[in-house]
């Protein structure tokens, strides 16, 4: 892309947003050369990697791109064969750390387009395990790191604190010709600030002088023998830490290969990640690759702004051009310029202000003419400046241009401009470039409605506060405002009044076209309501249905529990049971042995009934209260709805809404009621019931049973080795089934066991209308491990 377009579309300041999601020098550097992809299959694995980085960036996850300094200039001395000094050396062992950490962190993504660009086949694990020993937190060179290093400090230390009393001595001594109190090292050498007027009374050799010349460094004759033991020590400790540095930066150069690909591939990661967090933290979507030249931008708006209003756009294919008409100051110049930049952002690989479903085709390059071009050291005008712009764009032009041109003719005649105008754009036309012109020319207004190639828009505009709405309407040509907008900055009536008799154009049609741009954005508000009703309407439905499912999913797990809790109750009542018939077997019959059996039954009974009670569906009523707080159910349908069946009450059967299923009430309030499904009792408000009429259900029954052939329906049912929970919903089935036959006798074999699933079959039969009587088997027929049942005619 040229610099000229860069500079007049402002895109440095818009680079600079981005420099706060970057955190190394090395990506700030890739962040100040971007590159500008016109291949589509690099550009597209640009957009997928920064996809990649912000899906991992939502997920929660982080990558840690910080304390990474710039050894690049300690990495051309190591080339060179030199030694670092110590802040250096350590200033590399910390880019090592970084380095090793974020490598591991790099290797544990698995994305296609990422893996394939950071993961690497080394780590630094090894290097920094061997040098970390040798530095101290603060940057210093270790006791540790040789054990000669060790023991001479040691013996710096030993000496100096037996100095102590020694150079203490020596400051009382000579106090009165000294300076100061305190002796001070220089060279690695104890000496005394001797005043210049006290010199003969101090023993000692003369190690130098102050700058003022008024102090003289004297070593005194009784420590020199100390000093001289210091300054060797001193010497030694230095040489030992030469041999350790040495030694480090051997290790670093024989890794140079692997940190400066490393240092290459930091710099490409922390800007490609600090694309991703931009995108993250300013919510910009990534635009689709448009192969048919069709630019197309949903929700765009110019990312400097702080409150933008959002704009949508469309053109390309055999419409070239789109011109853009409207007040001065209702945003025609800003519009122009943010579709300018998006089209640089989508083609660097950033994601872009805009909302999911824009694309634009890859263009060769942007040429804009925005903005006063008056040079006074070239001696041209505004329009001389225009002109020769203008001329270099028509130059250039072709089919992967895009061309911005703000307020094209202008700065000269109005009606030589306005011809300009038209002649340029009808060339460019001819050359197949794409493009918008702002403008408030009424005959290119004119020329953009009639020509095929050509879109017309418009500014919004509020008549009745005159301020501009900065809304982009299609296909309407706007007015440039310019009496209304004079009037409201003070401009007196009889001047506006005076200019309104002169203009020549025809003043029906600017009526006209006020009209349509206020029908517009009135059209616009009202579509906006709708479309977040809509929205919100879809949003609730969604939300229910997620409810219902999470009921759904309730209830059958409540059912799998009761049937867990009764299989463990009734294999604690047979063992029970078992032990009391072993008890009667042993012991011989007592008197008491038939009630302590019935106790037990008893009990046993109670336990299942306790089981199938009400469910706690306070969960249930909670999310039905919140929806209620949020308006997803209308408390007037409600109230309109418990008005319409305050006619329910207890025994009733009823549909209940939330679960598809039927019920019956079994107590009833004000606003909820308990009704029974399948054994179950659930909490439900009133007005999610619905009243089955008898006459309802008997049609309902009617439409939904026919004739089913005797043949069809066995006469034996074997229900042995089913819980009473299996076996009731089996014999609902089959006494369904079996009122449809004509059957007169059928078998249900339950098996003898304890008796509990017989005693529950016999119970059973009592409440079905069509037996007529029933009894066990006789013994050749299977005893009473069979129930034989007489149906009515």
């Amino acid at each position: 892309m040229n610099i000229r377009t860069l500079e007049k579309l402002d895109f440095k300041n818009i680079i600079d947003l981005h420099k706060q999601y970057i955190n190394t020098i090395y990506g700030r550097e890739r962040l100040s050369n971007i590159e500008f992809f016109k291949d589509k299959k690099q550009l597209e694995e640009e957009l997928f990697l920064v996809d990649e980085i912000l899906a991992f960036i939502i997920s929660g996850k982080k990558l840690d791109i910080y304390g990474f300094p710039d050894i690049r200039n300690s990495i051309g001395l190591l080339k060179g064969g030199f030694t670092l000094e110590v802040p250096d050396a350590f200033d590399f062992f910390n880019f090592l750390c970084s380095a090793d950490r974020l490598i591991k962190n790099i290797n544990r993504i698995d994305t296609p387009i990422f893996s394939s660009r950071f993961r690497t086949n080394f780590t630094f694990t090894t290097l920094v395990s061997e040098v970390e020993k040798i530095f101290t937190s603060d940057g210093q060179i270790s006791d540790k790191a040789s054990a000669r290093l060790e023991k001479t400090r040691k013996e710096i230390k030993n000496l100096t604190l037996s100095f102590d009393s020694i150079l203490n001595s020596s400051v009382n001594k000579y106090k009165d010709s000294l300076v100061s109190d305190n002796y001070i090292i220089k060279d690695n050498r104890y000496l005394l600030p001797v005043k210049t007027n006290r010199i003969k009374s101090v023993n000692g050799i003369i190690a130098g002088y102050s700058d003022s010349g008024h102090t003289i460094f004297i070593e005194p004759i009784e420590i020199v023998e100390y000093n001289n033991k210091f300054y060797e020590l001193k010497a030694e400790e230095e040489e030992e830490i030469s041999r350790i540095l040495f030694v480090i930066c051997e290790k670093y150069r024989a890794s140079l290969e692997n940190i400066n690909w490393f240092i290459e591939k930091l710099g490409y990661l922390d800007f490609s990640y600090g694309k991703a967090l931009c995108a993250f933290d300013k919510k910009f979507s990534r635009i689709e690759i448009s192969d048919e030249k069709n630019f197309r931008l949903i929700q765009f708006y110019h990312p400097s702004l702080l409150n933008p209003v959002k704009n949508n756009l469309e053109f390309g294919g055999d419409k070239n051009f789109v011109i853009i008409t409207g007040p001065n100051t209702g945003g025609k110049s800003v519009l122009l310029k943010a579709v300018g930049i998006i089209q640089l952002l989508f083609q660097a690989g950033f994601f872009t202000p805009t909302s999911i479903g824009s694309s634009l085709p890859i263009m060769d390059d942007i040429l804009v003419d925005i903005g006063d071009l008056q040079s006074i050291e070239e001696s041209l005008s505004t329009f001389s400046s225009h002109i020769l712009t203008i001329n270099e764009i028509l130059s250039k032009a072709n089919n992967k241009t895009l061309v911005l041109i703000d307020e094209l003719g202008t700065a000269t005649s109005p009606l030589e401009g306005e011809a300009l105008a038209i002649s340029i754009l009808q060339h460019l036309i001819q050359k197949k470039a794409y493009g918008i012109i702002t403008s408030h020319f009424d005959n290119l207004k004119v020329f953009a409605m009639q020509n095929e190639n050509t879109l017309i828009g418009s500014m919004g505009f509020d008549e009745k506060q005159l301020v501009p709405r900065y809304i982009l309407m299609m296909n309407i040509p706007g007015s440039s405002y310019a009496f209304d907008i004079a009037k409201k900055l003070g401009l007196p009536d009889d001047i506006i009044s005076n200019a309104k008799n002169l203009v020549s154009f025809n003043k029906e049609s600017d009526t006209v076209i006020k009209k349509l741009s206020q029908l517009y954005l009135e059209l616009k508000e009202k579509m906006e309501i709708i479309e977040n009703k809509e929205y919100e309407l879809s949003k609730r439905e969604s939300e229910i249905k997620i409810l219902k499912e999470k009921y759904d999913k309730t209830e059958r797990t409540i059912r799998k529990e009761f049937e867990q809790e009764f299989q463990e109750k009734f294999k604690q009542f047979r063992k029970e049971i078992e032990q009391e018939i072993a008890s009667l077997k042993k012991e011989g019959y007592q008197k008491d042995s038939s009630k302590n059996i019935a106790s037990m039954m008893d009990k046993y009974k109670e336990s299942l009934e306790g089981n199938a009670g009400t469910f706690d569906n306070s969960g249930y009523n909670r999310d039905v209260e919140n929806m209620e707080k949020k308006n997803y159910i209308d408390s007037s349908r409600i109230n309109s709805s418990i008005n319409m069946q305050s006619s329910l009450k207890i025994g009733d059967r009823v549909d209940v809404k939330l679960f598809g299923k039927k019920g019956v009430i079994t107590e009833i309030g004000d606003k909820k009621a308990k009704v029974k499904i399948d054994n179950f009792i659930f909490e439900i408000p009133i007005f999610d019931l619905i009243k089955i009429r008898e006459k309802e259900e008997s049609k309902s029954q009617k439409a939904d049973n026919s004739y089913v052939p005797a043949k069809n329906i066995p006469m034996t049912l074997d229900i042995r080795g089913k819980s009473v929970a299996e076996a009731e919903e089996i014999l609902n089935e089959y006494f369904n089934q079996l009122a449809l036959t004509n059957h007169k006798k059928v078998y249900i074999i339950h098996g003898k066991g304890l008796g509990i699933l017989s005693e529950f079959v016999h119970d059973y039969l009592k409440n079905i209308k069509i037996v007529d009587s029933f009894s066990f088997a006789k013994p050749e027929e299977g005893g009473t491990g069979c129930t034989i049942v007489i149906l009515k005619n």
